[in-house]
């Protein structure tokens, strides 16, 4: 597998970015149903399991603070 391309230094991060690859194989590997290209990005479709949306919106937050 490519090494991901890490498109800003994440100094400010609670996490380095090895543990924040991770935790999306994590996510993404247990919970991903499918996902699509669309006119804005990428939309990804994930199980509605528990806790699985808080997750979502907490990794957001943190993705959108760090860059």
């Amino acid at each position: 597998m490519e090494k991901p391309i890490v498109a800003c230094d994440m100094t400010t991060a609670p996490d380095t970015p090895e543990e924040r690859m991770a935790e999306y194989g994590h996510l993404f590997g247990r919970h991903l149903l499918g996902r699509e290209r669309t006119a804005e990005g990428i939309r990804f479709r994930l199980r509605a399991d528990a806790g699985v949306e808080a997750w979502v919106r907490d990794l957001s937050v943190r993705e959108k603070a760090c860059c």
